[in-house]
């Protein structure tokens, strides 16, 4: 215990722990904040991916094919219905990461919405399969604020969101007619397994990066610490020998600090009681020379 004392009681272990743990909070800080502006710009480019895939996917899509299925049950049946369920099939082939695609036009009451066509072909329900939404099929859209933009130009959801399929991020899109009116809307959903994997590659870097930073910090710390307590430990060195009557010591302190400048002015001190001590024994030396001759003369 008491060697510990001793340890962590020295000048150098305290400007060492000092440094490093400044170092470690702003490699710290700074880490933090580059991490959390890398996610914020990765979900920042997902969701103008989105919005460019859904964008692109609405210019493919008939409005007079769409606006002619029949919003039923039976709507699935119809041509008009296959002709949009197989343009957006291609489109979600083309496009891996497309978990769902589907179109939806607004109802008389606001905020709910309801499905025209929804390509994905089944869901399993109680342990048998049926289609995932019919056309006509209500869905509650004032719970998507980014949907409820779509009618107005493209957007995307601003974090991940939950419905009945699950935990997804969206991009939605306006389908307009000839005169640019939106009659509807496309949207594209992808699985929150692909946005967490983007946030995982993220973690990944910014812990790599704290990691570099911890080690660099340790370099640095020890690095300038051992710079400012390797002067002030020859300074007490020479301060030790001047006591124990050594005044010819000089200290080597390298440098135009203010520690180096320090260091030039122990060795003038130091200088200076040498000259005063070898003043002071000639001085005595003559004093005892004359009382040798004063005692020698009265002899």
């Amino acid at each position: 215990m008491g060697k510990l004392r001793i340890i962590f009681g020295s000048f150098r272990v305290k400007v060492t722990i000092a440094l490093i743990l400044s170092l470690f909070f702003v490699a710290g800080l700074s880490n933090f904040l580059i991490y959390k502006f890398s996610l914020d710009s990765q979900l920042s480019q997902l969701r103008d991916g989105l919005k460019a895939v859904a964008q692109t996917a609405s210019l493919m899509v008939d409005p007079h094919t769409l606006l002619r299925v029949p919003l039923s049950r039976e709507g699935v049946n119809s041509g008009e219905y296959k002709l949009i369920a197989e343009k957006l099939g291609q489109i979600k082939k083309a496009n891996p990461r497309i978990l769902f695609i589907y179109t939806m036009t607004k109802t008389e009451v606001p905020g709910v919405w309801q499905f025209i066509v929804d390509p994905e072909p089944v869901s399993a329900e109680g342990g048998r399969k049926r289609p995932t939404s019919y056309p006509g099929d209500k869905y509650d859209a004032s719970l998507f604020p980014e949907m409820l933009k779509a009618f107005d130009g493209p957007s995307a959801d601003k974090e991940l969101m939950v419905d009945d399929w699950g935990v997804t991020l969206s991009g939605y899109a306006p389908v307009r007619d000839n005169n640019g009116t939106a009659v509807a809307i496309l949207g594209i959903d992808i699985s929150a397994k692909d946005v967490h994997a983007t946030q995982k590659e993220v973690k990944r870097r910014a812990v790599f990066v704290l990691a570099l930073g911890v080690f660099i910090s340790l370099f640095l710390g020890l690095l300038i610490s051992k710079g400012i307590s390797d002067p002030i430990k020859r300074l007490s060195e020479g301060t030790r020998r001047i006591a124990a009557g050594d005044l010819q010591y000089k200290v080597e302190v390298k440098g135009s600090d203010e520690i180096s400048r320090l260091g030039g002015s122990f060795n003038e001190m130091a200088g200076s009681l040498y000259e005063s001590r070898k003043q002071l024994h000639d001085y005595f030396y003559r004093i005892v020379q004359s009382l040798v001759r004063s005692i020698e003369a009265k002899d």
